[in-house]
């Protein structure tokens, strides 16, 4: 932002938006996604910037707007973007990007949306700034997501990392297996799903998607699509996907798990011109159905099926509600909403514990990692387990944590970062 605040630009958040300001109180750009790498062009009379359409993700479009808010779209949208300048003639937008798991690389495209490839490393690498005379401010990144496991009764971790960009989803109640998606090098623009085995056997592909819960026999996982935006179910054996039809849902959340019965799912997606929601929708047909307020979703059903966790969208916390008032437990069939009071904006749910009054939560940030089983009823906290990875170094970022419903078992997947910064000249 520029020191001149009649000249300056910012991003902030309102009624669930990300909203471009330029200056500061007028609007030019909106987006239901979030906003990143803001930069004014050398002149000051343009900005661009990479939107990206679901929080979580870092896929998107490189953007442009002026001051009188006419915007252009300057390239189709990548798997995953981190990173823009302008040229120093303010001709060309020079970002880094990746397209279907490819290592990430430096590109340009004009005003005019003509693109070109400037630079490709063996790693992915990161535009940080440009200078006036052209030398070019890079990072390149040694990138890895370990996964460690330990089973219900052993006393020791196991390794059982697959591929280098992962996040693991879903752990069968006897801590066997687990799956897992793959975004890194080869996923694809949608991702892939992986069943894993704690044995340390060969993680098998199921498909294209980021998975997430499995059919309460273990037989077929959720997978949803960003593009086209769909859910599929995948069978984790022999059988063909099915899948759902959309009806009025034009875009879907990376949120969804099976109700107790086996015959309904729930989802967070959205239909045009609303907010992020969940639905119920059964996998034998039939529109999806709201549960949650506008604003509200969340996926994870109590062991009994009566209540969603349900959470106040990224957006709508950032910027109102206390913290205690982000969470509450909505009823399936309908009802007032319980308000979770005793869980802080730090604390993450992993599970619901199988008596259906406890959660286990823990701090996704915290080093080691102290999970605990929290009582709805009394607030009262029982350590459950402590976890921490065995070399702590280049650990950034969340841990992500599974545990089967005793608390037992567990896997957790995290990600490394071993970074080399780098001024590069000669570039064009």
């Amino acid at each position: 932002m520029e020191s001149d605040r009649r000249r300056a630009g910012l991003v902030r958040i309102e009624q669930g938006q990300n909203l471009l300001e330029f200056p500061i109180g007028k609007k030019l750009y909106s987006t239901d996604g979030y906003i990143s790498s803001l930069r004014f062009s050398p002149k000051g009379d343009r900005m661009a910037f990479l939107d990206h359409p679901i929080h979580g993700d870092n896929r998107g479009s490189v953007m442009m707007v002026d001051a009188n808010g006419a915007t252009r779209k300057l390239t189709d949208d990548w798997s995953g973007e981190d990173g823009l300048a302008w040229s120093p003639a303010g001709d060309e937008v020079w970002f880094t990007a990746t397209k279907g798991g490819e290592v990430q690389a430096l590109y340009a495209v004009t005003l005019a949306g003509k693109q070109r490839v400037i630079l490709r490393t063996p790693v992915g690498i990161r535009l940080h700034d440009i200078s006036a005379d052209g030398e070019v401010l890079l990072s390149g990144s040694h990138e890895s997501t370990p996964i460690s496991g330990q089973l219900p009764g052993e006393n020791r971790e196991r390794d059982l990392s697959w591929l280098t960009g992962v996040r693991v989803t879903d752990l069968s109640p006897d801590g066997s297996s687990f799956i897992f998606n793959e975004y890194g090098q080869g996923s694809g623009a949608n991702y892939a799903i992986f069943l894993g085995k704690t044995d340390g056997s060969p993680a098998v592909r199921l498909g294209e998607g980021y998975g997430l819960g499995r059919w309460p026999d273990g037989k077929w996982v959720i997978s949803v699509l960003i593009n086209p935006p769909q859910i599929v179910l995948l069978p984790t054996g022999a059988g063909q996907p099915r899948t759902l039809e959309r009806f009025s849902i034009e875009q879907y959340s990376y949120g969804a798990s099976w109700l107790p019965d086996g015959k309904r799912i729930v989802f967070s997606g959205k239909e045009k011109g609303h907010q992020t929601r969940t639905y119920v929708q059964s996998v034998d047909g039939g529109p999806p159905q709201a549960v949650t307020p506008e604003g509200i979703d969340g996926h994870l059903v109590s062991p009994d099926g009566a209540l969603l966790l349900g959470n106040l969208s990224l957006q709508l916390a950032s910027a109102s509600a206390e913290g205690k008032e982000k969470r509450a437990l909505y009823p399936l069939a309908g009802g007032d909403r319980i308000l979770v009071s005793e869980l802080e904006d730090e604390d993450r749910v992993i599970r619901w514990a199988p008596d259906a009054k406890s959660l286990y939560v823990y701090r996704d940030r915290e080093r080691p990692l102290t999970i605990f089983k929290l009582d709805l009823a009394s607030g009262r906290k029982e350590l459950a387990k402590e976890i921490a990875p065995a070399d702590p170094a280049g650990v950034v970022g969340p841990i992500n944590v599974l545990l089967t419903p005793d608390g037992k078992g567990y896997v957790y997947a995290f990600s490394r970062r071993l970074t080399d910064l780098f001024l590069v000249k000669g570039l064009k």
